[in-house]
């Protein structure tokens, strides 16, 4: 998929491609990979799908494209398309392809084909708590979905975070399930508002695909030289008046550690 970076010819990284009519989602999943690009034309979502990248730490591409047209990520697809398709109809493609397509790719991943025991991990994002318990190749794939009403203002909760119909979620979940071939349960146990509501539930699939990898040895230790590429980072910015630039070292040269901010406190 255009856009992302390189990855070591030993990572393993599985794809998968979900079609309906003229929206075409290509999704790849690569066990420690970088972050990939993911660009669904509904932003919300594309930030959803990157919560595996930071909790089940695996790299994740997930692509649409529309009449022919790759979307962007971060942009809604409506700065990308002409509109020639009814909004909702389009959305619901998007959402249901995304979880079908990013399902089958994870599922020779998660053990290809082996029954395993349930997984149940329980994630908080501030008052907000969701509950997922996920058994891979299950036989019949299920979904239990249970997190309406998403929060508490308005009364009878919200129906959209941005631009995201939160009434596709359980559209996107129940493909998901299919393509991974899993017994899959999503509950909301607390919160009050919307966003840390699907956050959470985001978080907590994440964790309980890392937990799932976890219990079946799923990873090969990478090499030396890969973990120290993966302890350093850095980011720059720029602004009319400052230039900020961090470098992050967690690998070290085994002496003392040295911090410096430019900040005295």
């Amino acid at each position: 998929m255009a856009g992302d970076e390189a990855v070591a010819p030993e990572a393993p990284m599985f794809e998968a491609v979900a079609t309906r009519g003229d929206v075409r989602c290509t999704a790849r999943v690569v066990d420690l990979g970088p972050r990939g690009r993911i660009a669904t034309g509904l932003p919300f979502l594309d930030h959803m799908l990157d919560q595996l990248t930071a909790h089940a730490q695996l790299g994740v591409s997930v692509g649409i494209e529309a009449n022919g047209t790759p979307l962007e990520p971060e942009k809604h697809y409506s700065a990308v398309l002409s509109g020639s398709r009814a909004s909702d109809e389009l959305e619901r493609d998007i959402t249901e392809l995304a979880g079908q397509a990013l399902g089958s790719a994870l599922r020779p991943l998660l053990g290809g084909g082996q029954d395993s025991l349930p997984v149940r991990f329980l994630a908080p994002l501030d008052e907000g708590l969701s509950e997922v318990v996920l058994r891979p190749h299950a036989g019949e794939p299920s979904l239990l979905y249970a997190q309406a009403p998403f929060g508490k203002h308005p009364a009878a909760g919200r129906t959209r975070v941005g631009q995201l119909r939160l009434s596709l979620l359980s559209g996107f979940w129940a493909a998901l399930a299919r393509g991974l071939g899993a017994s899959l349960a999503v509950v909301k146990l607390r919160g009050d508002n919307a966003h840390h509501i699907v956050e959470s539930s985001f978080k907590a699939f994440a964790r309980a695909v890392r937990a799932c990898l976890d219990a079946r040895g799923a990873l090969k230790r990478p090499r030396e030289e890969e973990l120290d590429a993966l302890r350093r980072a850095s980011h720059q910015r720029n602004t009319k008046e400052t230039k900020i630039a961090m470098e992050v070292d967690l690998g070290g040269t085994g002496g003392a550690s040295q911090v410096s901010t430019g900040l005295h406190t």
